[in-house]
């Protein structure tokens, strides 16, 4: 029975190559005969019989599976439905084009948009041409300037400052709608890439940020919104805001640390 097993397996292998099924594997398993298996097969096939067997059988859709002849029951057709045939159905993953993959809704696409907007400072024209004159937008190196920063995840802008510290909460940290700080005179956005984190993992960073960045804690040289900024960033895994941003007030806390402790205090910092 074993080599007739084999014999059928290979006839029935060979039929489904002739139908394109030869990259998938078959798994053939005799069904038991209603005669004891030492004796002789069967005489004749009916198509009745043969037609009961078919919902064993899996084919491609489009394809005509040879029918069971019932006056040649030797037929390949009429011994391959007398095994039970069984193609498994697998799930397979077709790389799209860079085309594609534009039309894909946004919640499918990997992780969220960071972006940075930078404002002058105020909307005093002498803080405009000054960040002008240091940092021309278009200009491959910039000097400085005096900035302000925020950070837009899921269509919110994140920024600190001093004057959000109430009796209800201490925090410097505040939300606005992106490049629409009222306080102060939007300049450019830099497309900073996305982050893996979830929404859940995002809000609590911002949590976690606005516990430790209270308004009272807010410095102009040392502990700024352009150091929230970059701080945000590094904590949410994009890339780090440009050097450029904070220079002046590196510059400016390197100044401070050497000067008189009386003319320190004079100054509005």
């Amino acid at each position: 029975m074993n080599t007739r097993n084999e014999q059928m397996a290979k006839k029935i292998l060979k039929r489904r190559q002739q139908l394109a099924f030869g990259s998938l594997e078959v798994n053939v398993e005799q069904t038991q005969p209603a005669e004891d298996e030492e004796g002789p097969p069967q005489e004749s096939c009916e198509k009745q019989k043969c037609d009961a067997d078919r919902p064993h059988m899996s084919f491609i859709a489009g394809s005509d599976p040879e029918t069971c002849d019932a006056s040649d029951p030797t037929s390949d057709a009429c011994e391959a439905q007398q095994f039970d045939i069984y193609t498994p159905r697998f799930l397979i993953h077709t790389p799209r084009s860079p085309k594609e993959l534009k039309t894909l809704p946004k919640r499918r696409r990997r992780g969220h948009r960071v972006r940075l907007h930078i404002y002058d400072v105020s909307h005093e024209p002498v803080v405009q041409h000054l960040n002008q004159f240091l940092a021309y937008k278009d200009a491959p190196v910039k000097l400085g300037g005096i900035f302000h920063a925020g950070i837009e995840i899921n269509k919110m802008e994140w920024s600190f400052g001093s004057g959000m510290e109430s009796e209800i909460s201490q925090t410097g940290v505040k939300s606005s709608v992106p490049t629409q700080n009222p306080q102060h005179n939007f300049r450019q956005t830099v497309y900073l890439g996305r982050t893996t984190l979830t929404r859940e993992e995002i809000s609590m960073t911002l949590a976690n940020m606005a516990e430790e960045y209270s308004a009272e804690g807010y410095d102009l040289l040392r502990r700024n919104c352009c150091h929230f900024a970059d701080d945000l960033c590094r904590r949410i895994g994009v890339k780090r805001p440009p050097r450029w941003l904070l220079r002046l007030a590196k510059i400016g806390a390197a100044v401070d640390e050497v000067l008189p402790e009386a003319v320190r205090d004079a100054l509005p910092w």
